[in-house]
């Protein structure tokens, strides 16, 4: 029977309705477990043949082949098939409900290194970090260090299980000197500042968009990086006592230029420094019949919800009109949006974090490697994860991005040579526009992009635009 669906479903194109095709892919799924689990198949490529299956065909259930996969504790298919269909979230709960905790640890640090980390913090308060050992865990966060600076308590519990290297991997990712931990410093500054200067405002806007965040809250967890990093400096100063001189300790270290540079953030900050663009935030953007909006580092959204460009997830219908509401993946993960800028159906919001992006990704504009697909969830743009962000817009089917150091990147429709790249190809990453002037003196410090155009402004007031001429 199983040849006969599988045949069906292969050859039969247009004489198998679509109804039809998902009724027989639903027996096929029941079908491959039904061979596997009661042993009559000799086929031993029969669990690969059920992988291409699950990972190929779009018929069949997809809530039910998940819940199928979690009953029969399958957690390694599982996770494959919630990572291809955009069902992540749906897949860890299931792991959770049917207490699945003992997962190899490659699956999750592919589900890390593809920027899925963020759910694998939020669902069940990190009940699956928990089942890490000490050494498993900081090597997971470390794949991803905004995931790390979120998770202080957790590393404080075992810093001092941790061997040496493991300490300096952390003392790197938690220096207030490096931009991760400096971009959570960079936003509280600016949340206090805005909190203080639009107290006479807060009372109405809050009516609309809710209480307003404890600025407090935030920098208590700022606080705790930081001390966090001065308890692996000292940890790291005990350890290697025995170890090596003291002179040599203290070229390992370096504590005067971290302390030095920690000391002079604020200073640094205030003045603007001439080496580093500063941030150029945009607080509201606009799409095609809809609307973003960053308030007290929040990002709030209405309108129509095509392609999922609201970033609500599944609480909304594709064509639905939706009232003012808060992206709360961004607000639950604790991610400060600094800035936002809309194109056609896609977001890009800047954030302390990273660049974050969502909506359309029909010719790769959400940056995050794919083509004819939607993301109803905020996604972390990994390729940006090295670089310090100042600037983002969109044109209405691609993006731009610039660095604090002067650099464009730009991905997304193509066609009309609008990224600078020398060609009409799609990108579906982030891409070094090469051909722009770096040099301090005549680097770029201002983007704009049209419907199919792209323009930078240079620090001597040159302009250069590439993209369609059409009208001139």
């Amino acid at each position: 029977m199983m040849t006969y669906v599988q045949y069906i479903l292969k050859k039969g194109g247009e004489e198998v309705t679509t109804q039809e095709a998902k009724r027989l892919s639903d027996i096929a799924l029941y079908g491959f477990i039904y061979l596997i689990k009661s042993g009559r198949a000799k086929n031993p490529n029969l669990i690969s043949a059920f992988r291409e299956f699950l990972l190929s065909n779009f018929f069949y259930n997809e809530t039910n082949a998940l819940k199928v996969l979690a009953e029969w504790r399958w957690p390694t298919l599982l996770l494959e098939v919630g990572r291809a269909r955009g069902l992540i979230v749906e897949s860890l709960e299931l792991l959770l409900q049917h207490s699945l905790y003992n997962v190899e640890f490659s699956l999750w640090k592919d589900l890390v290194q593809k920027g899925f980390g963020a759910y694998l913090c939020h669902v069940g308060h990190g009940v699956f970090l928990l089942c890490l050992s000490p050494e498993e865990l900081v090597d997971l966060l470390c794949v991803r260090p905004q995931l790390a600076v979120l998770q202080v308590d957790m590393l404080q519990q075992h810093v001092r299980k941790l061997d040496t290297d493991r300490l300096m991997k952390l003392a790197e990712v938690f220096d207030p000197s490096k931009h991760i931990v400096r971009g959570h410093l960079r936003c509280q500054r600016v949340r206090s500042e805005r909190t203080f200067s639009q107290t006479s405002r807060s009372s109405l806007v809050s009516q609309n968009f809710g209480e307003m965040p404890n600025p407090e809250m935030s920098l208590a967890s700022t606080q705790k990086m930081v001390d966090f990093f001065f308890d692996l400096l000292l940890l790291l100063n005990k350890r290697r006592d025995s170890e090596m001189s003291s002179a040599n300790l203290c070229r390992e270290l370096q504590p005067r230029p971290f302390i030095s540079e920690h000391l002079t953030f604020a200073e640094e900050m205030a003045t603007k420094s001439e080496s580093f663009l500063s941030l150029q935030p945009s607080f509201i953007g606009c799409g095609n019949g809809y609307v973003a909006m960053v308030r007290n580092g929040d990002l709030y959204t209405w309108g129509k919800s095509n392609s999922g460009c609201l970033g609500h997830g599944d609480l909304t219908s594709e064509d639905t009109v939706m009232p003012v509401s808060r992206v709360e993946t961004l607000h639950m993960l604790k991610i400060c949006v600094t800035s936002v800028t809309c194109g056609g159906e896609h977001i890009l919001a800047l954030s302390s974090q990273g660049v974050y992006s969502w909506g359309s990704s029909k010719y790769g504009q959400v940056g995050v490697g794919t083509y004819h697909h939607y993301y109803t969830r905020p996604m972390l743009v990994e390729s940006l994860s090295s670089e310090c962000c100042v600037s983002l817009v969109c044109g209405q089917y691609h993006s731009v991005a610039l660095t604090n150091d002067g650099k464009v990147f730009t991905w997304g429709w193509g066609v009309h040579g609008q990224f600078g790249h020398g060609d009409a190809e799609n990108q579906s990453i982030p891409k070094l526009v090469s051909c722009l002037p770096t040099a301090k003196e005549i680097r770029t410090i201002q983007l704009a992009a049209g419907y199919a155009h792209t323009m930078v402004l240079s620090q001597q007031g040159d302009v250069y635009s590439f993209g369609c001429g059409y009208f001139g």
